[in-house]
């Protein structure tokens, strides 16, 4: 079969599966949250797994400042300034930190050298008021340059809000829930170092410590955790973007409107709860309904489903298909070495149940290589059941010639 052909038909076959198994639906309202909106997503996948009124848009108060930050991010990416670049602060500034202008007390004096890393830190680990203007002011040079520079990079991301300021003071401001997840989503994504800052409970701040507003780091201290930002005022409630996360799984959520401060993080640990529990049923190993034949071998087949989807076989049943095996310890190395003249053995498959979980993904250092004609080749999708090994048929495609039937669902190898 020629190659390009075999690699398309294989590409679209692992399609197929993927959108045969992936379920879009979500839990709507059943959590008793307070929240007035709420919703957690899976961070690799951008599933929404849970959402309540996520489409309504609210004030979001001091979540505003995910917008600021991201624009500030950006801008450094463009190479407008650096973390270590100083920021002087006018006197009138001072004046305004000092005397509530801004509504919070963080002070930031005209004597003091701050650099961009300062004021980055002051609003995400204390959500300063000041040092998120002056950080606007920094990227846009006055305010509203600064505003139209935000709008401007929303609509670009495709992000839906209505803002007129950058700290989340006014009223007028709109966002929802779930807008909100795809901009954290989009700025995690992007810019992964920002929760080394945001994963912080407390900054030292030039002689002072802050601890950080985000009490899933200390008081409801919640495993994973390391963000991201929290909002109040009179009329957003109090609010809370959480993210955290387990293994190599990330979720992010959200709380608006919540009827307290400790509320919205009671809020957000039930959301995660429930969005790690889903994570954990939907992810792992499973019995698949593919049947996959080398030289007319049957031989089963699994679906692993985690943050990208697989169908695999063990290497275990390759052995009845012409291949021998040989494992050495010291290099940690499985060779499955294709052997043309070894006779290949039909044997019967032990009925199972399609869909049915067999196993949560096992983490492993043990490489897989396959050699045809004395020539190796390093298999990329391997994994761990139960101390045996499972290679992926995408893989093996590249190899063998093969063929996909889509009606009957079978997955065709040869070696001739």
């Amino acid at each position: 079969m020629n190659r390009q052909l075999k690699r398309a038909v294989s590409v679209f076959m692992i399609l197929i599966i993927v959108l045969s198994f992936t379920s879009t639906s979500y839990a709507q309202g059943n959590l008793s949250i307070t929240s007035k909106g709420a919703c957690v997503m899976d961070f690799d996948t951008g599933e929404m797994l849970y959402g309540y009124n996520e489409d309504i848009p609210r004030v979001p108060a001091s979540l505003t400042k995910l917008a600021t930050l991201y624009c500030v991010y950006k801008a450094m990416g463009e190479g407008q300034f650096s973390l270590s670049d100083n920021v002087p602060i006018s006197s009138d500034m001072q004046n305004k930190s000092i005397n509530g202008f801004y509504e919070d007390y963080f002070p930031l004096y005209s004597d003091v050298n701050y650099t961009v890393d300062d004021l980055i830190n002051a609003t995400f680990v204390r959500s300063s008021n000041c040092a998120a203007v002056r950080l606007a002011i920094l990227v846009g040079g006055t305010e509203e340059n600064f505003m139209n520079i935000m709008r401007d990079t929303l609509s670009e991301l495709g992000i839906k809000a209505e803002l007129y300021d950058c700290i989340g003071l006014n009223n007028n401001n709109k966002i929802a829930p779930f807008e909100l997840l795809k901009l954290v989503r989009t700025f995690i994504s992007q810019y992964p170092e920002i929760l080394e800052k945001t994963s912080m409970t407390y900054l030292d701040f030039h002689g002072k410590r802050y601890k950080s507003t985000n009490l899933l780091l200390d008081k409801y201290y919640y495993d994973g955790a390391d963000g991201l930002k929290t909002g109040t005022t009179k009329a957003a409630g109090y609010c809370f973007c959480a993210t955290a996360k387990r293994g190599d799984r990330r979720l992010i959520s959200v709380t608006m409107f919540s009827k307290s401060g400790d509320e919205r993080f009671y809020d957000s640990i039930k959301m995660l709860d429930y969005g790690f529990d889903i994570i954990s049923k939907q992810s792992g190993i499973f019995y698949s309904d593919i049947k996959v034949f080398f030289d007319e071998i049957e031989i089963p087949s699994y679906h692993l489903k985690n943050k990208s989807s697989y169908i695999l076989v063990n290497a275990n049943d390759l052995t009845n298909c012409g291949f021998d095996q040989r494992y050495l310890e010291e290099e940690r190395t499985l060779y499955l070495i294709y052997n043309l003249e070894k006779d290949k053995l039909l044997k019967d498959i032990i009925p199972f149940n399609a869909g049915e979980k067999i196993s949560d993904v096992s983490d492993t250092d043990i490489k897989v290589i396959v050699t045809i004609n004395g020539e190796n080749s390093y298999i990329n999708d391997s994994f761990n059941l139960n101390g045996d090994m499972l290679v992926s048929i995408d893989e093996l495609s590249k190899y063998f010639n093969y063929s996909w039937d889509i009606d009957n669902r079978f997955a065709l190898f040869s070696s001739h």
